[in-house]
């Protein structure tokens, strides 16, 4: 009984008053998708570009942010690209939404994350790796498996946590927010 008790202490999210955030590393299946769920307050992250730079959702405040989870050894990711960076496109000059990936490639395949950026011509969007799919970050989006888009709002609320892919309806799901904002 001991242990059941101890695993369950160790399973709880600790929240923090002060700055309202969830220590994600903790959490449950259950917890990410109540975590996770349109209309919570997206957990903030700190991940790195290809250039060791650190970014965290504080760099995005104020505007729609787009993020396209994937990975280079994802068939479908791959496939879904083009179609990703075309759309950020389509939307590079609107300063209210901003396009992202973040990469759960493993933490050897650094490098050869960093070297496919460039061929799938992704240079011009923000590119983070998020390197160990057990991460709090990943945990909090329940991310098993790619390609997956989440929508996050302005005021940092979640819009879509599992939103269409760019070939499947995420052009008219970003048209529809930002109609709305």
């Amino acid at each position: 009984m001991r242990k059941i008790v101890l695993l369950l202490v160790m399973l709880v999210p600790l929240v923090s008053k002060a700055q309202n955030e969830v220590e994600t590393d903790t959490l449950t299946i259950e917890e990410a998708v109540n975590l996770t769920a349109p209309g919570n307050i997206c957990p903030d992250f700190e991940l790195k570009d290809y250039k060791g730079n650190v970014w965290s959702l504080g760099n995005f405040e104020g505007k729609v942010l787009v993020i396209d989870f994937w990975a280079t050894w994802c068939g479908a990711c791959i496939a879904n690209l083009p179609a990703y960076v075309e759309l950020a496109t389509q939307y590079k000059d609107n300063d209210k939404i901003q396009f992202i990936t973040i990469s759960i490639d493993s933490r050897g395949a650094e490098k050869h994350w960093r070297y496919s950026l460039p061929r799938h011509k992704l240079m011009g969007l923000v590119n983070l790796i998020c390197p160990d799919k057990e991460t709090g970050f990943s945990k909090a989006f329940n991310v098993r498996g790619v390609p997956r888009y989440v929508i996050i709002g302005p005021d940092r609320k979640i819009i879509n946590d599992d939103a269409s892919t760019p070939h499947d309806g995420l052009k008219e799901q970003i048209e529809n927010v930002l109609s709305n904002l």
